[in-house]
């Protein structure tokens, strides 16, 4: 049975209004009453209660207090030392790598590949390559016996060239994005 159902029932049967009777009914109510012992007053014995009034006194009286100050001046013990110069210096280059390489793979066979190169530091011109590639070649569940191919495919590529000039640089790249889905 489905669950949903299920609920829906429970929910409607708490919410059916449904009367009981807990008592017999009688026609009439007895308005007598039975005493077995005589009723007899009494009253618990009282204890006093002793405290003495005090008085709050709203007079205050300031303390007087008699002090003097003998201000003496304080010379520290410094002497005063030269220091040199700052010498300014350019940060250190940080160092530059010619390329990298990035290979991995994972789950339903999906590899991932990357692959960057890349020329020296140079005050004349920047030229370099990167190509990429990730892919998955996992299949789908459709039913409980028909698998669909659902993998795919990204590739990336880009060149680029920068030449630097006095005042300006001039640059250059290629770009190549091939992107396949498979449905």
């Amino acid at each position: 049975m489905n669950i949903r159902l299920l609920s829906y029932i429970i929910l409607l049967l708490m919410l059916m209004p449904a009367g009981l009777n807990a008592q017999r009914g009688q026609k009439e109510i007895r308005r007598e009453v039975t005493l077995y012992n005589p009723f007899k007053p009494s009253l618990k014995k009282a204890s006093k209660i002793n405290f003495l009034p005090q008085i709050s006194d709203t007079t205050v009286s300031a303390p007087e207090f008699r002090y003097t100050i003998d201000a003496k001046p304080f010379m520290p013990g410094y002497e005063i030392r030269s220091i040199s110069a700052a010498r300014l210096q350019p940060d250190p280059l940080p160092k530059l790598y010619k390329g990298f390489l990035n290979l991995g793979i994972g789950n339903y066979f999906s590899p991932i590949a990357e692959i960057s190169v890349s020329s020296d530091r140079s005050r004349k011109s920047n030229v370099g390559l990167y190509l990429g590639h990730e892919s998955s070649f996992g299949k789908l569940k459709i039913n409980d016996a028909v698998k669909v191919y659902g993998g795919y495919m990204d590739n990336t590529g880009k060149l680029f060239v920068t030449k630097f000039l006095r005042r300006a640089a001039i640059s250059a790249d290629i770009n190549i994005n091939h992107m396949r889905r498979y449905a």
